[in-house]
């Protein structure tokens, strides 16, 4: 069988194109682009060094599933396995914030306010980056992603000089390790 490495492939390419869009987006803020890009990394996302920007992907989960988002049980199925594997990905992007000074100077409100702007300005980036990118492959390749979804995008922070965002969005694939035909 020549589709072991279907799934694999298929999840990079999908992972890291969409971090391309993503970062295509953030690019077109007002914040501009951010130092650090890292489309796909191990595990989960360290921003303790965020060098004011940081975008960055993490995958956190793979599973299988009988439809888009619903984990399978685990039931036994003979040969065949669940039509489909699920994958949830996490996206960071943390960028410097105002704080107070080493004299505990508290930042000014317009620079609280401007942040707080670029902030709104990069969610939106992330969500449009996403969904875009996601609901192109769907379209254009529907046999490679059968459905997505783009989750809620949260605040983060500040620790230290350092805030932002983080998102998550996963998409479903077809199985290649579904061994039945």
């Amino acid at each position: 069988m020549t589709t072991s490495f279907w799934v694999p492939l298929n999840v990079i390419q999908v992972v890291t194109g969409v971090g391309a869009c993503i970062r295509t987006e953030v690019q077109a803020t007002p914040a501009g682009d951010v130092r650090r890009y890292v489309a796909m990394q191990p595990g989960d996302v360290a921003w303790d060094a965020c060098d004011c920007g940081l975008l960055a992907q993490s995958i956190i989960s793979e599973f299988p599933a009988d439809t888009f988002a619903a984990q399978t049980s685990g039931t036994p199925r003979g040969n065949c396995g669940p039509p489909l594997v699920v994958v949830s990905v996490q996206v960071h992007l943390i960028r410097c914030v105002p704080v107070s000074s080493d004299a505990g100077v508290p930042p000014t409100p317009a620079k609280l306010v401007e942040s707080a702007v670029n902030q709104a300005h990069d969610a939106y980036a992330l969500r449009k980056g996403a969904l875009c990118c996601l609901a192109g492959y769907r379209r254009e390749r529907p046999s490679r992603i059968t459905n997505f979804e783009v989750g809620a995008v949260t605040r983060v922070g500040p620790s230290g000089a350092c805030g932002g965002l983080q998102m998550s969005y996963q998409f479903g694939l077809h199985n290649a390790f579904n061994c039945c035909g």
